[in-house]
């Protein structure tokens, strides 16, 4: 997304990206308020190519005044759907 942002912009955007992200050490044998951690770095080729189409969609559904239907395999969609049901019987 970002890549598409700054090449709408204007700027030339490499298709590599970087992620850097730590992992707390879990195995240190004394703790002594002290948190170890290990860097990782993941080297990503990304597309942008997915990203117009996916904002349409998205501008498209929220323009719609029907709410999509959920994923059973999504915990969030289960979550929102149960809250829903919930609120519409205290009514």
């Amino acid at each position: 997304m970002y890549q598409w942002l700054f090449r709408k912009n204007g700027f030339s955007v490499s298709n590599k990206a970087y992620l850097v992200y730590y992992n707390g050490l879990k195995n240190e044998p004394m703790f002594n308020e002290v948190l170890k951690f290990k860097p990782f770095l993941v080297e990503l080729d990304c597309s942008d190519n997915w990203v117009e189409e996916a904002i349409l969609n998205a501008k498209k559904m929220m323009d719609n005044d029907k709410i999509p239907k959920g994923s059973f395999k999504c915990d969030t969609c289960q979550y929102l759907k149960k809250r829903w049901d919930v609120s519409n019987r205290n009514k």
